[in-house]
């Protein structure tokens, strides 16, 4: 029968059992952690049983990384790349395509946030849970506290506990860094589809915050005020730079992702063909065309106002003058009474100050083009490509010189819900305007 321990001379054996450690020096015990040639160790394993580690995470990860794969192709399998699952009144973004979806989307991506975070701190406290309640390392913890008392007041630490405690450290950040790569698969894996899928998604349903304006200016603090002089060019350069960028793939169409090769020239009474989408001439605007510096170097800049993207859709305009808002401005109700019927078929827009002042100061308004909106043949929008969204300049042609003017422009529609509270702002867009000499 054998005997665990060392056989001596005169036949007994010896065995170690509460033998008192090794004494080392700190540099010594941290050496021989990295590597003990007497044991065979290297940061407190066998070579070994590092290999055997090493080849079953790799295996375990493997499997996770095919697993995440198969996924990620069924999810794509899943989706459409032409048309939105959630359209319509199925989706979040509905049927009205006048909101600011902006402050939506910051909302959804803050609760994503949120919900990665809360995973991942999950995930930690687990870790941290597990490690602290290892009976074994929590015993020797303790153990080592109280029986060092010593050392621990004239502030030194022994070579043991030293050891003792890299070998704790090295447990600890293992454990934490395999929850942590395991945390971050399964929460990539599980907010994958919200970049992707859902009725949120705003890849397809949503081009631009709500009934949006251009020129927009690139500092932060300007906001939504457009302020330059005429009399100085870089001012008006700086804003009509912003305009060329924003049109450039209206003026040169081989910048669209076909070329422009599917564009035609359409009008009420000409319908879009099939797998075509209709141009926008900007360039015959007068005065709100590029060649004319959309009216900045006169003091009577063009504002560009565009609707959002709203997959399949189709605005339910004011074709008859019978059933025309009772709030709708008299100008634009006496427009849509001198346009020929076959040309009701247009999203109306207008645009007024805000306040008394603002209509004292706002001065004449034109816009371009002529239809006073958007026509109705640019919609519905399909995802066809080369697809430019109708835009509608409104022209400033004598605003007052050195003040703010507040300008609201509106989108008129019967499915374009409108709400005159400016924290809401359903169907419309609010801008400043101001021109120094």
């Amino acid at each position: 029968m054998s005997v665990l321990g060392k056989q001596l001379q005169n036949g007994t054996y010896e065995f170690d059992y509460n033998r008192a450690p090794e004494q080392k020096t700190n540099w010594k015990a941290f050496r021989d952690y990295i590597h003990n040639p007497a044991e065979g160790t290297y940061c407190g394993h066998t070579g070994k049983k590092w290999a055997i580690t090493g080849i079953f995470y790799t295996c375990f990860f493997a499997v996770l990384a095919l697993l995440f794969a198969i996924c990620m192709k069924g999810l794509l399998a899943t989706i459409n790349t032409e048309k939105p699952r959630w359209i319509l009144e199925e989706s979040l973004i509905g049927t009205n395509p006048g909101p600011h979806w902006s402050e939506m989307l910051a909302n959804s991506s803050q609760t994503a946030r949120r919900l990665f975070v809360d995973r991942i701190q999950a995930v930690a406290e687990f870790s941290s849970r597990t490690v602290n309640t290892d009976p074994r390392t929590g015993e020797q913890e303790r153990a080592s506290a109280q029986t060092q008392p010593e050392n621990h007041r004239e502030g030194r630490i022994p070579a043991t506990a030293l050891l003792h405690g890299l070998e704790n450290l090295a447990i600890l950040r293992y454990r934490h860094i395999f929850t942590y790569i395991v945390g971050g698969i399964f929460v990539a894996d599980g907010h994958t589809p919200l970049l992707f899928e859902g009725p949120q998604s705003s890849h397809w349903s949503i081009s631009d915050s709500g009934l949006g304006f251009r020129p927009i200016s690139e500092i932060p603090e300007e906001k939504s005020l457009i302020w330059y002089s005429s009399s100085d060019p870089s001012s008006v350069q700086k804003w009509t730079g912003l305009l060329d960028k924003f049109l450039e793939e209206y003026v040169n169409s081989s910048l669209l992702p076909n070329g422009g090769r599917n564009q035609q020239i359409c009008n009420y009474n000409t319908p879009v063909k099939p797998g075509h989408v209709c141009a926008v001439e900007v360039n015959n605007w007068g005065p709100c065309s590029p060649n004319q510096q959309y009216g900045f170097n006169n003091s009577a800049p063009c504002v560009f106002i565009k609707l959002n993207r709203i997959y399949g859709w189709i605005p339910e305009c004011y074709n008859s003058t019978n059933d025309l808002p009772s709030d709708m401005p008299a100008s634009l109700v006496q427009h849509i009474k001198s346009v020929n019927s076959s040309r009701l078929n247009t999203i109306w827009v207008s645009c007024a100050g805000e306040d008394p002042h603002d209509h004292e100061n706002i001065g004449e308004i034109n816009y371009y083009p002529e239809d006073h909106g958007f026509p109705g043949y640019y919609y519905p929008y399909k995802n066809i490509p080369g697809y430019l969204s109708p835009v509608v300049a409104v022209h400033f042609l004598r605003p007052a010189r050195n003040r703010i003017i507040s300008v609201e422009c509106r989108a008129w529609a019967k499915n374009i819900k409108y709400s005159p509270l400016k924290l809401d702002k359903l169907g419309s867009v609010h801008f400043e305007l101001m021109v120094d000499e």
